[in-house]
């Protein structure tokens, strides 16, 4: 049974009712409440007055007979019985009919005191038509449940809605990382060249014409001579330099380059030690004072942080 009706049994069978934040509506005791069994057609509303009164608490007996009526304990019987109270004077408050079924409508007067008509309808002659159809629910609930329903079913529906829109949005995003991941892996690099190392240690039988192009050109004047014809004449006071254009420990990446640097027919050398660190470098004699010169070329060449190494055995 809904607690507006419990409320009005209630009443019936203590012929008081006293409603925190409310009043106090009483009954007269000599007023006989049909059988219930006798009175399937019509519906029979005593009189009930209404006294304005401070309630601060409900009574022990309302409290015991909603939690034995409803089959639940203490706490969710008050809580029950502080939301519906609590629902009806925000209803006051702000100018509308408060209607409790069996008893009758409250109104908030200019005076801030509340107005009590007894009977089945409300004050603005429209009768509870919701209310009545949910008492024919066998399901219980309290009706702050009830009033709660409407919005929680929209915010249900707009959580699924949501929900789907990232899922959707997840799934195209992984669509597209696979596409791209797909064109990626049949895209051949144009850089890579797969030339085997017979030896990886023993570079010097690697046979490489001299004149061919290991550096860029110097400035626009020079776009047609290559650094090697530069530095490959050299003069009296000219020394024989590593210019080391990568240092690296991963095994993988050096063998790469030195590859691909082989491909373009470069004069290109590889030093290891242990297989734990690979050098790739160039060696060219050269003067002092021209190894900037050529440690520059090489660095715009080939993007890298040439190390300048004096070459003791090649």
């Amino acid at each position: 049974m809904k607690l507006p009706l419990l409320l009005a049994q209630f009443l019936y069978e203590h012929k008081t009712l006293s409603l925190p934040g409310i009043g106090i509506f009483t009954l007269d005791p000599s007023v006989i409440i049909p059988d219930e069994k006798n009175n399937k057609e019509t519906q029979f509303i005593p009189t009930v007055e209404f006294k304005n009164a401070a309630v601060k608490e409900a009574d022990e007996e309302l409290i015991e007979f909603i939690k034995r009526n409803t089959g639940k304990i203490r706490p969710l019987a008050i809580s029950d019985l502080d939301s519906y109270l609590t629902l009806g004077q925000q209803m006051l408050n702000i100018g509308k009919p408060f209607y409790i079924e069996g008893v009758g409508t409250l109104l908030k007067g200019k005076d801030g005191k509340f107005d009590f008509v007894s009977g089945q309808h409300d004050v603005a002659g429209i009768q509870n038509n919701e209310i009545n159809k949910e008492n024919q629910s066998p399901k219980k609930q309290s009706l702050y449940e009830e009033t709660a329903h409407p919005y929680q079913s929209q915010n249900n529906t707009s959580r699924k809605v949501i929900i789907a829109l990232a899922f959707i949005a997840g799934l195209a995003i992984l669509v597209w990382g696979a596409y791209k991941l797909y064109q990626k892996n049949i895209t051949p690099e144009t850089n890579t060249v797969s030339t085997p190392l017979t030896n990886n240690n023993d570079t010097s039988a690697v046979k490489i014409d001299s004149q061919k192009v290991s550096a860029p050109p110097i400035d626009s004047s020079q776009l047609k001579k290559p650094v090697t014809k530069q530095i490959t004449k050299p003069n009296k006071d000219s020394l024989q330099y590593k210019f080391v254009i990568l240092s690296t420990n991963n095994k993988d990446k050096a063998l790469k380059r030195y590859n691909q640097l082989l491909s373009y027919l470069l004069k290109i050398k590889m030093q290891t030690r242990d297989s734990s660190s690979f050098k790739l470098y160039f060696t060219f004699p050269a003067s002092p004072k021209d190894t900037v010169h050529i440690k520059d070329s090489l660095n715009m060449v080939y993007a890298t942080h040439t190390i300048i190494e004096l070459a003791m055995n090649n």
